[in-house]
């Protein structure tokens, strides 16, 4: 569910719990009882002022999303620091959860294999005003009230066949500034056309 920071932000998707939050846990771990860490402590509901009541915490995935973030960051200024080429810039976002991707091939009615033909590819969700494809005509998948309107894939990136989102994320995480790239996109009507793009680098 959703919560309402001290700071007045919203945060979402947070886990609900019943486990005891005292005073200056928050930012500890939300664990199993194996031990396993599922969460970051944010905050807690009590009508006492105790640690009786429901506490809330951030996934755990949304946390390594965002340190993993933060850890490139850091990783690319080091690496201008020292006139080296940091990784490539696209500047676009594409579906990578599990459940929306399933909706999204549902709509699209193929299988999801490995093969170029057959791929799914990437479903682009956004792309940023200085992407390399921002000129590219590309049309975005997105969801309004419920309805899907299927946008562009990307299904090759240089001749490697792509087959979802996370494909695609790992395969870029690859790249540098300044590589070419050519982007084999598939619209929703399954006709392909063929991009070519210069990397940028990444904005800081």
């Amino acid at each position: 569910r959703s919560v309402t920071g001290v700071a007045g932000n919203a945060i979402k998707n947070c886990i609900q719990t019943d486990a005891a939050i005292n005073p200056g846990n928050s930012g500890g771990p939300l664990l199993t009882l194996n031990g396993g860490v599922v969460g970051v402590n944010t905050m807690i509901i009590s009508t006492s002022g105790s640690s009786a009541g429901i506490g809330f915490a951030v996934p755990g995935d949304n946390v390594k999303e965002s340190t993993d973030s933060i850890v490139e960051l850091d990783k690319e200024r080091r690496l201008r620091n020292a006139k080296r080429k940091g990784r490539g810039f696209l500047g676009v976002e594409v579906a990578t959860s599990s459940s929306l991707e399933a909706s999204f091939r549902k709509r699209l009615s193929v299988s999801n294999t490995n093969n170029e033909g057959d791929g799914v590819g990437a479903f682009l969700t956004s792309i940023a005003a200085d992407s390399p494809l921002f000129h590219s005509a590309i049309d975005t998948t997105s969801i309004t009230n419920g309805n899907i309107h299927l946008g562009d894939r990307i299904v090759n990136v240089g001749g490697n066949p792509i087959a979802n989102g996370r494909e695609f994320v790992s395969d870029m995480k690859k790249r540098v500034e300044g590589e070419q790239l050519s982007l084999t996109i598939e619209n929703g009507d399954r006709e392909k056309r063929v991009v070519y793009v210069t990397l940028g680098r990444i904005p800081l």
